[in-house]
């Protein structure tokens, strides 16, 4: 079943709110030039991904097996201290609750995904494709000549 404007616009508005928060929060801990967020949602998931999350050097390490675990378990850190807000935020904005979560970087090694497992979202429609809010600017690098 395809979901209604109206529908539509219940849950792209607390998208773009939710994809508009995960960026401040990052960029207040981790920030080095962040500037987009996106969120996708089907039903019972909330997928957030912080485009452009990484310092160079964050990025080169993930280029090894190891230095990506490394990458990872750093982005866990700021993530276990960011999870309270953003879980809160979440429920809030989704009427719904957190069941899990888990934070991962990219294979491009460039971003940050927030996946969100949700629960109770009965106020939600029923959507069998994602629907994806995007906030601030991508930044594509070119080199002049």
């Amino acid at each position: 079943m395809a979901i209604t404007t109206s529908q539509h616009q219940l849950v792209f508005q607390p998208l773009e709110d939710i994809a508009q928060f995960f960026l401040h929060e990052w960029q207040q801990t981790h920030d080095h030039g962040s500037r987009q967020a996106c969120a996708a949602l089907t039903h019972d998931r909330l997928i957030v991904t912080i485009h452009d999350a990484l310092t160079e050097s964050e990025r080169q390490m993930t280029a090894s097996a190891p230095g990506r675990v490394m990458v990872r378990r750093y982005i866990n850190e700021i993530v276990n201290n960011l999870y309270p807000r953003l879980a809160s935020y979440v429920e809030s904005r989704l009427d719904c609750f957190v069941a899990a979560s888990d934070v991962d970087v990219t294979a491009d090694g460039s971003s940050v995904e927030f996946c969100i497992e949700l629960r109770d979202v009965s106020r939600m429609p029923t959507m069998i494709e994602p629907l994806t809010a995007c906030v601030g600017q991508s930044v594509s690098l070119t080199k002049v000549a």
